[in-house]
């Protein structure tokens, strides 16, 4: 991570460098060494009040810099600062940390100092990579049939635009998906509330000699709710052709599987007949939620 967020430094001054050659890998033939830019005998040498705290930060990354071996060996006493100065920004510097006294450790004041210039250069360096991770994170690339899900999804949603997509978790809890990424998840469903309940389509995006299964469709509890007694009460009686009434189950009311309807149309229709269903029951008014 610190050789990522210094590499400009590193291309700059190590052009020569191969990473890719295992025998460069050894530590004697690395050109940079690894300094500490408050030096270790500022601190850890020391046995004033607050050494303690201050070697917290001594070997933290954002004390830590890799340089060359000349110019490491060039820092005279640790108080030579002139390759961090000549490569400010590269090496993510903080001149602040120049005006720090000598001993550090005998000083409340310039001890907190320390711990401030070190930590925000340490979110510099996590920052930098961040950004580089974020790319990916937001560009999430997905195999044809999560793909396929995902477009399937889509379409569904289109047709139904009050509904949300979510992802179920191992752990009985669900959440509402927000991020790209949470495409990839193994069970993920497109639904929509009514009243109490939450009439949905969910797939894990498996298939088997190349047809889905594992399509479910029904009513279930809403994303990030529990299923209750009182709401199993409600809807107890009701009366659907060709779906499971689940009386142990920690997400569905009412079940069957849709792995022979994978149509958007098909499962559009099925959805408003459900929706349909709960209206009747009295559950709900029958307000005007498609057109």
């Amino acid at each position: 991570m610190l050789l990522y967020a210094q590499r400009q430094y590193l291309n700059t001054h190590f052009s020569n460098y191969d990473p890719a050659r295992q025998d460069m890998w050894a530590e004697y033939n690395r050109p940079w060494d690894y300094d500490h830019i408050v030096a270790q005998d500022r601190i850890a040498g020391k046995r004033e009040k607050y050494r303690e705290f201050d070697k917290i930060w001594l070997n933290s990354i954002g004390n830590i810099a890799a340089i060359s071996f000349e110019a490491n060996r060039s820092k005279n006493n640790g108080l030579q600062f002139d390759e961090y100065q000549s490569n400010e920004e590269a090496l993510l510097y903080d001149r602040r940390i120049e005006a720090s006294p000598f001993e550090i450790t005998r000083y409340q004041s310039e001890s907190g100092d320390f711990a401030n210039i070190t930590y925000e250069r340490f979110c510099n360096i996590y920052g930098v990579t961040f950004n580089m991770m974020k790319v990916l994170l937001e560009n999430t690339i997905l195999s044809n049939t999560l793909q396929q899900r995902k477009d399937l999804f889509m379409k569904i949603k289109e047709q139904l635009p009050d509904s949300v997509f979510c992802f179920a978790a191992s752990d009985t809890k669900d959440h509402l998906l927000t991020r790209e990424q949470d495409w990839a998840r193994e069970w993920i469903g497109v639904g929509f509330e009514i009243s109490d309940y939450f009439v949905c389509c969910e797939w894990d995006a498996r298939k088997n000699e190349g047809k889905p299964i594992d399509v479910e469709i029904g009513i279930r509890k809403i994303p990030e709710t529990m299923i209750t007694k009182e709401k199993l009460d409600k809807v107890a009686d009701l009366s659907i052709d060709g779906y499971e009434k689940i009386t142990n189950n920690d997400w569905w009311y009412y079940w069957k599987d849709a792995s022979d309807m994978m149509e958007v149309d098909q499962i559009v229709e099925e959805m408003k007949n459900l929706k349909l269903k709960l209206e009747k029951h009295r559950l709900v008014p029958n307000p005007q939620f498609f057109s």
